[in-house]
């Protein structure tokens, strides 16, 4: 019997989120007939990725590299390159796929510098040119995201619009060019929502009222996402309708700043911090409304979980969500729009409409077994004896 064809995932960190679980569907999906082995950053940060594929007991490899971090640090993103290309000599995988701006760009000059034969893939989770890191940074990302790909075979994008950056801005061949959207490899099981509530009410650090609108927001606390931009639009929507509460699930960076924004704004009542929930999806049906306000995305998952779940969903109208709304009512808003944002809640606290409205199917949405076909074309393409 051949030996299994060696697919080696790269991402910049471990702490979950859209990328590392787009890594985890895959790696697990594909390891029956691929050697897979996932690469990791940011060795300090929390591992979540890596405990859920040990959790996952399935042949894969975890290699953590020491050097590779989430901002930009010269002389770490140098040690990086040399790292990684270290690791692809070792290896000697066929395939490499690349997750993340970070990983994207720093793998494809340790490819460069190895003359390794292997091909690469690259998955944008929308690109981080988009996020506000300032004007020098915008410039020197896409430059270097512009260099990269010429390193790269193919590029795999999960939205129309990161599609048309792709060809039209960045100039990557369009044949190169891959727009697979996500799909949910295993659907949640919602709870009720009396029974979300109650488990969301024994989280939170204060009673929450069980009688008011609740709005719902599951996010990193990464600038990217936006959870700032939230407070401050719902800061002048609680103006009007005190009888609401936010909800935020997550952590991340940010966290102390969204806590001293809350307390800035006399939100303390009203707005409840929860932390990381693991399956945090499955308790959905607690809120009233679920917001994804972020700057900068690709495809959220939360937006198809949501969906599946028949909830009403106020969203940013970037990366991939506009197409989303092709079949399933959004209440799209400027990104970075406060004003816009808080109005919007407003109209969905107005309407007051029942919380469960008509689910979307899973068939509606796409389905995996689609995406990992697609996403084994392209790794076919890149390997001649791959099919």
């Amino acid at each position: 019997m051949p030996s299994k064809k060696k697919l080696l995932y790269v991402i910049t960190q471990g702490t979950w989120g859209g990328a590392q679980q787009y890594v985890y569907d895959c790696a697990t999906a594909f390891c029956d007939t691929y050697d897979v082995t996932i690469a990791v950053g940011e060795p300090n940060g929390k591992k979540d990725l890596q405990k859920k594929v040990q959790a996952a007991q399935q042949p894969i490899r975890i290699i953590e590299l020491a050097h590779l971090v989430r901002p930009i640090q010269p002389i770490h993103d140098i040690r990086a390159v040399y790292e990684m290309r270290k690791l692809f000599q070792k290896e000697t995988p066929d395939i490499i796929h690349l997750n993340s701006s970070k990983a994207g760009i720093i793998g494809s000059c340790a490819l460069l510098f190895s003359k390794k034969s292997a091909n690469a893939v690259y998955t944008v989770h929308g690109w981080v040119f988009l996020e506000p890191i300032g004007r020098a940074k915008q410039m020197l990302y896409r430059i270097l995201e512009r260099l990269s790909a010429r390193v790269r075979q193919h590029t795999i994008v999960l939205s129309k619009q990161d599609e048309k950056i792709a060809t039209k801005t960045l100039h990557i061949p369009s044949q190169t060019v891959h727009y697979i959207p996500l799909a949910l490899a295993s659907l949640p099981i919602f709870a009720p929502r009396d029974k979300s509530r109650k488990t969301l009410q024994a989280l939170a650090p204060q009673p929450l009222d069980t009688e008011s609108f609740w709005i719902g927001c599951v996010a990193n606390f990464f600038k990217t996402k936006g959870v700032d931009i939230l407070i401050e639009s719902f800061a002048s929507a609680v103006k009007q309708y005190p009888e609401t509460t936010l909800i935020l699930i997550g952590d991340g960076p940010e966290r102390n700043n969204i806590k001293k924004q809350i307390k800035k704004n006399g939100l303390e009542h009203r707005v409840s911090m929860l932390g990381y929930i693991e399956q945090a999806s499955t308790l959905l049906r607690a809120f009233d409304s679920v917001v994804i306000p972020s700057r900068k995305e690709g495809l959220p998952y939360l937006l198809l979980e949501a969906a599946l779940a028949g909830m009403p969903i106020i969203a940013t109208d970037v990366g991939g969500i506009p197409d989303f709304a092709k079949i399933y009512p959004i209440r799209l808003v400027p990104a970075e729009n406060a004003p816009a944002l808080g109005d919007a809640l407003c109209r969905a606290i107005e309407e007051q409409k029942s919380h469960i409205g008509p689910t979307l199917s899973s068939s509606s949405i796409g389905r995996f077994s689609d995406v990992k076909e697609k996403i084994n074309r392209v790794y076919g393409t890149t390997t001649a004896d791959v099919h």
